[in-house]
């Protein structure tokens, strides 16, 4: 099945979060390797512009037994899990609607679809290793969770009961930890939309505003005092996706747990130096308070999905925020010059 070594079959799978910035990427790549992608997505944070005419049922994970997927699609293969609220500083101020979304509702998404004895991958963070700053794996163990922002919790949390319920179910299901995917679909299909809390956007923002861009923390235990981040392209995360549905069949049936990451990290003062370096106009920064929520940061260790299926990132940073700028100059008229002056 593709590049990755399986057997050629067409794959059918359900993609919750299907309409969002991570899931609609997805989606892509599996049509562009052969798959047919089955979009459950409710909208609230998910764009109607990124499902095309793709199988879709807008509803709520939770009451996915009302809307007979299974009746119409029987010869599902595979779910992909993305749908879930993403914003840490979001999630500290109202930690009651990330337990609700990202736990409750996955939880009566999964006592349903568990009957069906159907693979799972889950797309989790490596935030769930906590604040330490080093080279996180998959064998650390995670502790001292109290101090994780209610995002973070609410992630490790459905994984623990994913984990119990492919033991007690003896199905197999699969956890990616990745953060802070950035770009956008090289071939335009999808992208970030403005009310997500990201930092490329924010520099956008910065850049057609006051040319000036907060900075949460100048202390942080890291090269240049600015907090850590393991950016990697939203391809590279959806083909990571692709990769391991490919080969699920090297796995047995319980829970795993995969990193997904650039392998390297990027302090958000390069980050920002970076767009500077690319941008006709700079952007200068100020430095504040931290955040409720912020830690140092941490780069994952990527050997193992890369020894078992053959993936690791390809994007660099520069190529992040060319597909981002790209992306936002079919969007922004004020990019359009912009962009020509940058010969893109």
């Amino acid at each position: 099945m593709g590049e990755y070594g399986c057997d050629g079959e067409l794959v059918k799978v359900l993609v919750t979060g299907g309409a969002g910035y991570i899931g609609s990427t997805i989606c892509s790549v599996l049509e562009d390797y052969g798959h047919v992608p089955i979009v459950l997505d409710s909208l609230v944070k998910g764009q109607r512009e990124f499902v095309r005419d793709r199988i879709f049922y807008e509803i709520d994970i939770a009451d996915v037994e009302d809307i007979g997927v299974c009746s119409d699609h029987p010869d599902i293969d595979a779910i992909i899990h993305c749908a879930a609220f993403a914003n840490v500083a979001e999630s500290c101020q109202h930690p009651e609607l990330y337990y609700d979304n990202n736990v409750s509702k996955s939880i009566d998404f999964l006592r349903y679809w568990c009957q069906w004895n159907c693979p799972i991958i889950y797309s989790s963070s490596t935030s769930v290793y906590g604040s330490a700053h080093r080279f996180v794996k998959e064998t650390d163990s995670i502790e001292n969770t109290r101090y994780l922002n209610p995002y973070s919790k609410s992630k490790l949390i459905f994984e623990q009961i994913l984990e119990d319920y492919c033991y007690r179910f003896e199905f197999l299901g699969i956890s990616l930890r990745y953060s802070n995917p950035i770009g956008a679909d090289p071939k335009m299909r999808s992208g970030p939309y403005n009310e997500e809390d990201r930092l490329l956007d924010n520099l956008v923002a910065s850049y057609f505003g006051d040319k000036q861009i907060d900075i949460f923390g100048s202390n942080w235990p890291t090269v240049d005092g600015t907090a850590l981040r393991d950016y990697v392209h939203v391809l590279d995360v959806a083909i990571a996706h692709v990769a391991v549905l490919e080969g699920l069949s090297r796995l047995r049936k319980g829970f795993h747990i995969f990193n997904v990451g650039s392998g390297q990290g990027h302090t958000v003062k390069q980050v920002i130096d970076t767009f500077n370096q690319l941008m006709p106009e700079q952007i200068s920064y100020r430095f504040v308070e931290r955040r409720p929520g912020d830690f140092t940061g941490s780069c994952a260790k990527v050997d193992k999905i890369r020894d078992i299926f053959g993936w690791s990132a390809e994007a660099t940073l520069e190529q992040c925020i060319m597909d981002h700028l790209i992306w936002k100059g079919t969007r922004i008229p004020d990019y359009k010059g912009i962009l020509k002056e940058m010969a893109l």
